[in-house]
């Protein structure tokens, strides 16, 4: 008998620890609890400003919703919420018959208000119409994940994606590109 309380303590323990560390981490809160840095949705907002969205995918990117953290493609920190994520893949449309129609994706400016994400750590712009790769990229540091393939990017690559220090992902590929780079040394 007394085998069996030590087992249950042993077990209980570790359900308390696991518990400890679910609200560490954010384990099982989802961002609906998260409140939004007001000058991150500011950001947010002004980066839309220079976006070209036919399909108006980023319907839900409102001045009205004040929780930015809710947005589609916006993911946050469940502790801070300082926005870590941009996730702004198109959706793949398929007609009647399940046949691929095309992708319906999101255009213009990559705008330089992103410096204000001074959290973001995963940029996924892929499958998108942007046409160059801004120098200002380079300054979000924090910044693990960045995918930008897919778009008919053109022109120089940047030699600041080397102050990206913290990548451990990073994805130009496409089919009608003409990126070029003078000095990929970074």
């Amino acid at each position: 008998m007394k085998g069996r309380g030590v087992h249950f303590n042993f077990h209980l323990c570790l359900a308390l620890q696991f518990v400890l560390i679910a609200v560490t981490f954010g384990i099982g809160i989802d961002n609906q609890s998260v409140r939004c840095i007001s000058a991150e949705k500011r950001a947010l907002l002004d980066f839309k400003k220079g976006l070209i969205d036919e399909e108006d995918l980023l319907a839900s990117w409102t001045s009205e919703d004040e929780e930015c953290c809710k947005w589609k493609g916006v993911g946050c920190d469940n502790m801070t919420g300082h926005v870590v994520m941009l996730d702004l893949r198109p959706r793949f449309i398929h007609d009647d018959y399940y046949e691929s129609t095309g992708w319906t994706g999101i255009g213009g400016e990559i705008g330089s208000s992103l410096l204000e994400l001074k959290q973001l750590s995963h940029l996924d712009l892929s499958f998108n119409g942007f046409d160059t790769i801004p120098d200002f990229i380079g300054s979000l540091t924090e910044l693990t994940y960045l995918n930008l393939s897919s778009n008919s990017l053109t022109g120089l690559i940047p030699y600041q994606l080397g102050n990206l220090s913290r990548l451990l992902y990073l994805d130009l590929s496409g089919l009608d590109q003409s990126l070029i780079s003078d000095n990929l040394v970074w």
